[in-house]
């Protein structure tokens, strides 16, 4: 690769840091230098495609990794080492959260089998009036069960964090200047005062005739000059995920079996294996 030509730094090799023994550190070094090459890779073949003068553009060129290539001046441009973490950061970012939000949308589906038929019917009619996938994300009853979802099952519970910037009181609890406050998103998005039966799953809530939820009651991108930048990009891709997860899969939980505890891990995670059955759909 002919970094120098391109106008970029030669790539530095990633540096692990200083060792600390702990359980599993092991295991995951090995997946995070797994991820790392596979980015690379991916920066690499742009590159050599930039490199070479290509005249005719890629479809996949129109992306954020292009984007990152070509931001700068004369004067500051990315360096390979930059475009690298950025890469990672937002595989990471995209990744776990989303994630996340589907494997808990699935399973309340899973559990609310009259939600399910509902939303099949809106689902399949949408795609027989050969909606685009821009509108198909739009779907009203759709979007509400992916909302309802993240409200029950918040992808972050707590790394909402502020810092006080002067001496305040928070419901009678005094909080001085520099102070770290944690919004205890979990905390909020199951208080009765804001939702009736917050225990509940009724994605009745978020229809477009339903009663507007006060501002701040439901933030599962945060708010703010700090909210989550991908939140248009995360609610789009999860929406056309669980759109086609409705109309090709009905959506089964065993038996006897209920969904698993949730525990935090970075994102909102099922404590145990979440155990659905997807069962092709015969839409003839």
């Amino acid at each position: 690769m002919r970094w120098g030509a391109l106008g970029l730094p030669q790539p530095m090799p990633y540096k692990v840091g200083v060792p600390r023994p702990r359980p599993g550190r092991a295991e995951k070094m090995k997946h995070l230098q797994t991820l790392r090459r596979l980015i690379a890779a991916h920066v690499d073949a742009r590159l050599q495609r930039r490199g070479e003068g290509q005249t005719e553009a890629d479809p996949a060129d129109g992306d954020l990794l292009e984007m990152m290539l070509a931001a700068g001046d004369a004067n500051a441009r990315l360096s390979t080492q930059e475009v690298l973490d950025n890469c990672m950061l937002l595989f990471g970012e995209g990744f776990d959260t989303s994630a996340s939000a589907l494997t808990w949308w699935i399973g309340l589906m899973a559990t609310h089998p009259e939600v399910m038929a509902e939303l099949r019917r809106e689902v399949d009619t949408a795609y027989a009036e050969n909606l685009d996938l821009a509108a198909m994300a739009r779907l009203p009853l759709l979007n509400a069960t992916i909302k309802e979802a993240m409200r029950v099952y918040p992808p972050s519970t707590a790394l909402f964090t502020r810092v006080a910037k002067r001496d305040l009181e928070i419901g009678g609890t005094t909080v001085r200047r520099g102070t770290l406050v944690v919004a205890p998103i979990w905390q909020m998005h199951r208080n009765e005062r804001y939702f009736a039966n917050p225990e509940s799953f009724d994605p009745r809530r978020f229809l477009p005739d339903a009663p507007a939820i006060p501002r701040g009651a439901f933030m599962p991108f945060g708010a703010g000059p700090r909210f989550c930048l991908g939140q248009q990009f995360a609610s789009v891709e999860i929406a056309l995920i669980a759109a086609q997860l409705v109309r090709h899969f009905e959506l089964k939980l065993d038996l006897g079996e209920q969904l698993p505890q949730p525990f935090v891990d970075l994102a909102l995670k099922p404590k145990t294996p979440m155990k659905i059955r997807f069962l092709r759909r015969n839409r003839a």
